[in-house]
């Protein structure tokens, strides 16, 4: 858990911030603002991801009830009743294009449905959506994975697509019951050698970005589930990020090899043997077996919205809308039949998510005016999740400054309840309470890149 602070005036004099004035380029920057305001609940109500896969783990949504159907069944491997033999299935066919379905390999039988709740087996990750998934797959640490193409670079078409996607932006989020950390990381899933998540080997979260592996130093839910999200966005965050359960905790730069030949792996790793050879489960160099159940794996492609739909942390991060954002007074649980997740969304503005947007959302704001949290692990810019949201980062880029004031006056708050930025810096710093007060919820300056 992050803790977020207010920086002092050494240090905001250290950043080059002046805490008392607002700078030429953050007026010049206010236009801009203004039209992402206004023009925040439109997008919001529209913005979605391009899901390019789905993998449910033997739930099928696609094929259900048909000749085609996946048929899992309790502790049967995996396939072994498909219509295919031997695979799980892309539940997404995006575009008309054909499934690219999983195949499961094992040395000694291949990896087990999990059915939830029954013979001991953990309840399904999401209680609101068990009604459509009944299953994950479980896999056995020692030679247990599942084997698919690649989305890695989407603007390359994976081979057997008919799809190819004008953006390299892309990202991936799964939910994760981890057994137990081992003697070498376990991967859970890993894209191309280029983006993926692994199980360090003293039982905290890693996330692969760019082929840079970055430790989060979250420690994972031993027999519990996990919220997994990796997201490489150059339109949007301009940075790649990974969250755990709703929160950012790690960064990296932009750019990865397009061109890479491995495949994607779930439940190994796929970096490639020097022939560039990836013949399973021989050729895989250190294969980091991963032991534990994986579920509902989406894979997806965004852009700056103009095609594929633009990242929007506060409608796609599965976490937040279907675990935490339930979890608030003034939010439920509406499960959206086609999608899986909730349908009910975060209202703009409401800082203290009881539902609404009033002057207690603008009270909440002044109390965390200039908060920040420290600097993420990795390379890259700085971004925001719902623990910052909670001390007024509207713009979720890990502070709370001139630009979410801005944000905040363009939603129209009641009458009187905005200070004047010359007010709010003579206002005194966040206490130990409100800090305290985001910590439990977890349970325009420039964008700080990490060094």
């Amino acid at each position: 858990m992050n803790l977020l602070t207010k920086p002092n005036t050494m240090e905001l004099e250290a950043m080059n911030q002046d805490p008392r004035s607002m700078s030429l380029v953050k007026l010049a920057a206010f236009g801009a603002l203004a039209c992402m305001a206004i023009g925040l609940s439109a997008e919001r109500a529209g913005a979605a991801y391009t899901l390019d896969r789905w993998y449910q783990m033997g739930d099928d949504m696609l094929f259900a009830g048909t000749g085609s159907a996946e048929s899992a069944s309790n502790g049967a491997e995996v396939g072994s009743n498909a219509s295919i033999a031997g695979v799980t299935y892309d539940s997404a066919a995006t575009d008309n294009d054909s499934f690219q379905a999983l195949t499961a390999i094992g040395a000694d039988g291949a990896p087990t449905y999990v059915q939830y709740g029954v013979g001991g087996n953990p309840a399904a990750p999401v209680a609101g959506a068990s009604s459509m998934n009944s299953f994950g797959i479980r896999l056995d640490g020692v030679d247990d994975y599942l084997e698919g193409v690649a989305l890695n670079d989407p603007s390359v078409t994976a081979p057997g697509s008919n799809v190819s996607y004008s953006t390299q932006d892309r990202g991936f989020q799964l939910w994760a019951y981890p057994f137990s950390p081992g003697e070498i990381p376990q991967w859970l899933v890993d894209d191309g050698d280029e983006h993926g998540v692994s199980l360090a080997t003293g039982g905290a979260w890693s996330a692969k970005l760019r082929d840079d592996n970055v430790d989060s130093g979250v420690m994972a839910t031993t027999n519990g589930w996990d919220h997994l999200m990796v997201v490489h966005d150059e339109a949007g965050l301009g940075t790649g990020a990974a969250y755990v359960n709703g929160i950012a905790t790690s960064t990296q730069g932009l750019g990865y090899d397009s061109g890479s030949v491995a495949k994607l792996l779930v439940g190994a790793n796929s970096e490639t043997d020097d022939a560039d050879l990836q013949i399973p489960p021989a050729d895989l160099t250190n294969p980091g077996f991963y032991a534990g159940i994986i579920d509902e794996i989406e894979m997806f492609v965004i852009d700056d919205g103009s095609a594929y739909g633009q990242f929007d942390y506060l409608t796609d991060n599965g976490y937040f809308t279907d675990v935490f954002l339930p979890s608030q007074s003034g939010y439920g649980f509406t499960l959206n039949a086609s999608t899986g997740h909730n349908s009910q969304q975060w209202i703009d503005g409401d800082i203290d998510f009881d539902g609404d947007f009033d002057a207690d959302d603008v009270q909440v704001f002044i109390d965390g005016w200039l908060s920040r949290r420290p600097d993420l692990p990795g390379a890259g810019l700085q971004v925001g999740d719902y623990q910052t949201l909670a001390l007024g980062d509207l713009d979720l880029d890990g502070d709370t400054d001139v630009d979410d004031w801005v944000v905040l006056r363009l939603l129209n708050p009641p009458l009187g309840s905005l200070p004047s930025l010359a007010q709010l810096n003579a206002a005194p710093e966040p206490t130990a309470c409100v800090l305290l007060a985001a910590g439990a919820l977890a349970c325009c300056g420039p964008r700080r890149r990490n060094h």
